[in-house]
């Protein structure tokens, strides 16, 4: 098994990089890979320093990947991932492979294009997302910029990953 880490949050200048595209990128080859897993680390990083202090928290999260995907010990390991999105009406429900976290500032961490964002609410696996003034697509994006405050967590305690979906 190979583990990867993501890159964990940076960035005092926000168009200096874009590290949420070379995010996709590790999530994409992760996923055409056998036998791989990523560690996400968006609670991780320091604004100005691209190689963060805090070591522990990287290393616990490739230990457990190694635990449970190498050794098939049941250690939570994986963060949450978008699974899929479906929209009805004004309602868009966001899916995830593991269940979140409650979480307070939900709405200040979600960037919707084409709609206004009423109320959110974490269900389980689910984030029922009530939305006003639909237009035909509409765009949500978490964890997209370098640097930001990683709100949305599982209930495993780990990062959910970042993600950008049209529905």
């Amino acid at each position: 098994m190979r583990g990867q880490h993501e890159l964990p949050r940076f960035g005092a200048e926000p168009d200096a990089e874009d590290w949420p595209a070379i995010r996709a990128a590790q999530q994409t080859v992760i996923d055409a890979t056998d036998n791989a897993a990523l560690a996400c680390l968006l609670d991780c990083g320091e604004r100005d320093n691209v190689h963060p202090t805090d070591k522990r928290t990287p290393g616990a999260h490739l230990a457990a990947l190694a635990l449970r995907h190498a050794y098939g010990q049941a250690v939570p390991a994986d963060g949450p991932r978008l699974a899929r999105a479906a929209r009805d009406g004004s309602c868009l429900m966001l899916e995830f492979s593991g269940a979140l976290r409650e979480q307070p500032a939900l709405m200040q961490a979600l960037e919707i294009g084409g709609a206004r964002l009423r109320d959110a609410r974490v269900e389980g696996c689910r984030c029922m997302l009530d939305l006003e003034a639909l237009q035909e697509s509409v765009r949500v994006r978490y964890a997209q910029a370098n640097w930001f405050e990683p709100v949305l967590m599982g209930e495993n305690g780990l990062p959910v990953f970042p993600f950008d979906v049209k529905a």
